[in-house]
């Protein structure tokens, strides 16, 4: 493990320390995701889905009235 080595109590880092890790860990390129990482994966996904909550609604039937 790269900072927090395993079986190492996490209360002997400090909050900076345990968020500088987690974003590392989170942006860190992984050949699973094709050389993304986590963190990419995740806002792609993210904005997929935010993009098809915001597409406008029609009621076609109104506008042929």
């Amino acid at each position: 493990r790269k900072e927090i080595t395993k079986g190492e109590a996490i209360n002997n880092y400090s909050s900076a320390q345990i968020i500088a890790t987690n974003d590392w860990m989170n942006h860190y390129p992984r050949a699973i995701f094709n050389g993304h990482s986590s963190m990419d994966i995740y806002r792609k996904a993210f904005y997929q889905e935010i993009s098809q909550l915001h597409q406008p609604i029609i009621n076609w039937s109104v506008l042929f009235i």
